[in-house]
């Protein structure tokens, strides 16, 4: 089986570790000339019909395009299933937000109530490593500041499987907050509860709700992706967040949010993401 390139950073999420090279062996037959060996933890990814395999050097070598059916059970399911990028469950507008009182990775616990604007709240479920995260960190920033000028609270909230994940705990939380210059809480859902009553699926998520907690928008920041040349400008949300402020109708085009699936513990992902795609 042949190489067919290699790419840095490419926009797939969903992975799982592989640090046997036996296991590569069993689904494909054989393992890439480079990129790889046996001491090496590696991951393996579902990006459509492309599977690819990630050193810890980051760099991503196609190395079949087979569908995931052809993937052996060995890699299939080892730490949670590969797939490709998921999308937000499209929660119905109206639904009243699910409470919450969480830690914040800084300290300090963090009830809805508190959380709340006097015209609303917007909830982003994250986490640190996604790279659809990492590609709007910026962005967040600015939301975190013009949300508190609207008169809307923003929370970040963390659900990830941190043993598996490591990257993405608490004290990791702490340092990516600061390196971003998130004013907003960074708030740790250490059970996976609060995610699983928002139905949230991906990182990042978006949920807006209005002073009487109703949701009145959910899906996508914008139409920019990791390596796309669209330029970050939060335009889908923003007009979102501009009319809660103003009073107006909340447009009714709203798309679903793209990013990494949300990790959940082995075993206990919720029976909605059978319907994710």
């Amino acid at each position: 089986m042949s190489t067919l390139g290699t790419f840095r950073n490419p926009a797939v999420a969903g992975r799982t570790d592989v640090s046997e090279i036996g296991d590569l062996r069993s689904a494909f037959g054989t393992v890439p000339e480079r990129g790889v060996s046996a001491a090496e933890s590696t991951d393996v990814i579902l990006a459509g019909s492309f599977v690819l395999f990630e050193s810890p050097r980051h760099d991503m070598t196609i190395l079949s395009m087979i569908s995931s059916r052809s993937l052996s059970p060995n890699i299939r399911h080892m730490k949670g299933n590969i797939m490709p990028p998921a999308s937000s469950t499209m929660l119905p507008l109206g639904t009243i937000a699910p409470d919450f009182a969480l830690e914040a990775a800084a300290g300090g616990c963090h009830r809805m109530a508190e959380c709340m604007g006097a015209k609303g709240l917007l909830v982003v479920f994250m986490c640190n490593h996604c790279p659809y995260v990492k590609h709007i960190d910026e962005e967040l920033a600015r939301l975190g500041e013009d949300c508190r000028a609207m008169g809307i609270g923003m929370v970040g909230i963390m659900s990830n499987d941190i043993e598996n994940y490591p990257d993405d705990a608490p004290e990791r939380m702490v340092e990516t907050a600061k390196a971003c210059g998130w004013s907003f809480p960074y708030l740790f859902d250490a059970d996976q509860s609060v995610a699983k009553a928002y139905t949230a699926a991906c990182t990042p998520d978006f949920f807006l709700f209005d002073s009487e907690k109703a949701l009145v928008y959910r899906g996508q920041l914008d139409d920019s992706r990791p390596k796309s040349d669209i330029p970050v400008d939060g335009r889908d949300l923003r007009a979102a967040l501009s009319a809660l402020a103003s009073g107006d109708p909340i447009p009714s085009d709203q798309k679903p949010a793209l990013g990494c699936g949300i990790k959940w513990v082995p075993g206990e992902a919720p029976a909605y993401m059978d319907g994710v795609s």
